[in-house]
């Protein structure tokens, strides 16, 4: 019965996309939205933008849709992070902001400002967590959100382990087991951002799900395993706005229904966008 009523609110809604909306219309329109009880993977290279994906870009689209959105920082501080999110709604780039800005940058930079501190949107800079003390700080963060809310969890890689004897990949299995079963508990989407160790890292190409080492647990319980590229950031002689976002895993579709180079690089904004 459920299933049947989430489809009906698909067929219902605009061109189907009854879940939480990405800002990125081609992604939204292969997926139908990100639903509740899914896990999505943000795997790429150093410098490429997984945080500006999934914090400047699903994040922000979701708290501005009225989503409950709580990022969990594990690497950066709680307001280099919200920097971003200024930058994403003012047009602003985080650099800028720590300079003597113009009057106009700084209009721009003050309404952003608001933007950001009116949305439902949080950061939780704790940076020694284990995955089972992340679950309960986010059950006291979105659990009862009367909309599905949103988990982000940067990087999920960094999490604490449990026991001082316990492998990398003990870790990173168990790290996946909590986040999906979290993902369940509290109907809400949780994004999980990966920095691979990979031999292809230089290589200057967008991973695939294969290249991962040690990771596999990650991509087994994704629903929606996420691609950035931004060939600039390997060959100079590229436009740095050029950008790409490969699906590399779909549970409930075709992974390939997606134009991977339809997208380009907003660098004062901090984000990927839609050709």
């Amino acid at each position: 019965r459920v299933h049947d009523e989430r489809m009906e609110e698909a067929r219902q809604s605009d061109a189907g996309i009854n879940g939480i909306r990405t800002g990125l219309r081609s992604l939204d329109e292969m997926t139908g939205g990100l639903q509740p009880g899914w896990v999505v993977l943000v795997l790429a290279q150093s410098g490429i933008g997984k945080t500006a994906l999934a914090v400047g870009g699903l994040a922000l689209s979701a708290a501005r849709a009225g989503h409950r959105a709580h990022v969990f920082s594990l690497e950066q501080r709680g307001d280099e992070l919200a920097g971003r999110l200024v930058a994403g709604c003012s047009g602003v780039p985080l650099n800028i902001q720590r300079t003597h800005m113009g009057p106009d940058d700084f209009a721009r930079y003050t309404a952003g400002l608001d933007e950001v501190a009116a949305l439902p949107i949080t950061i939780d800079d704790e940076n020694d967590l284990t995955a089972d003390q992340l679950r309960l700080r986010a059950r006291r963060a979105v659990g009862g959100a009367e909309r599905t809310p949103m988990v982000v969890i940067d990087y999920v890689t960094l999490l604490a382990s449990n026991h001082p004897r316990e492998s990398e990949v003990e870790r990173l299995a168990h790290a996946a087991k909590v986040c999906k079963a979290m993902a369940l508990e509290l109907d809400a989407v949780v994004v999980l951002l990966a920095q691979p160790t990979t031999s292809s890292s230089r290589e200057g190409r967008a991973l695939y799900l294969e290249d991962v080492k040690g990771s596999q647990s990650l991509a087994a319980v994704a629903d929606l395993a996420l691609v950035p590229f931004r060939p600039w950031v390997y060959d100079k002689a590229r436009a740095k706005n050029d950008a790409e976002l490969h699906v590399r895993k779909f549970r409930h579709g075709d992974p390939n229904g997606l134009h991977g180079t339809c997208f380009r690089w907003n660098g004062a904004r901090m984000m990927y966008q839609q050709t």
